[in-house]
């Protein structure tokens, strides 16, 4: 084989090296734009469920297919702007409201093992969730800043970024 020839294969093999690097960052920007995120809880809003520095992977495409469903973990985009996690409590047309450190959706209490025992918030007069809008509380209640403020509010379900499918450490999985 000539120099020339040699040459020519080298060219050849790095502009396919090229080529696989820039079709895989390709094809990484595309999943984490639209697909797949990890995350970092920096608030602790959602404790003992999540801890602040929890990693999470979140799945961006779950509710193209599907509608948030109660108890889900959620990231979504509020009024302010900011992403804040937190559990979907209430969906479009349902009514809640809390009395004594329980809520009561369409007037039955909401069973939820996922709280501490003996966890006390306050009371919030009976409303009703808009259609397409959904009520978010963080597990953390009395200190949660979520649905219940006015920064926050009912979070419209275009504003749900993603649904939290598992802690990364200690490995959690949630459906």
């Amino acid at each position: 084989m000539s120099s020339t020839e040699n040459r020519k294969k080298q060219k050849s093999e790095a502009a396919e090296w090229i080529k696989s690097i820039l079709l895989a960052v390709v094809i990484a920007v595309i999943i984490r734009a639209f697909v797949f995120e990890l995350v970092v809880v920096d608030q602790s809003s959602m404790y003992p469920t999540l801890e602040s520095g929890d990693k999470l992977g979140v799945m961006k495409v779950t509710y193209l297919f599907d509608s948030p469903e109660r108890g889900d973990i959620v990231i979504a985009k509020v009024a302010s702007g900011k992403n804040y996690v937190k559990r979907v409590i209430a969906l479009g047309g349902e009514t809640l409201e809390i009395i004594d450190s329980v809520v009561y959706i369409n007037g039955e209490p909401l069973e939820e093992e996922y709280l501490p025992d003996g966890l006390e918030y306050e009371n919030y007069e009976l409303v009703t969730v808009p259609e397409g809008t959904l009520f978010l509380m963080g597990d953390n209640r009395p200190t949660s800043i979520d649905s219940r403020s006015r920064s926050v509010g009912f979070v419209d379900e275009d504003n749900i970024l993603g649904k939290v499918f598992v802690r990364l450490s200690p490995l959690t999985w949630y459906n």
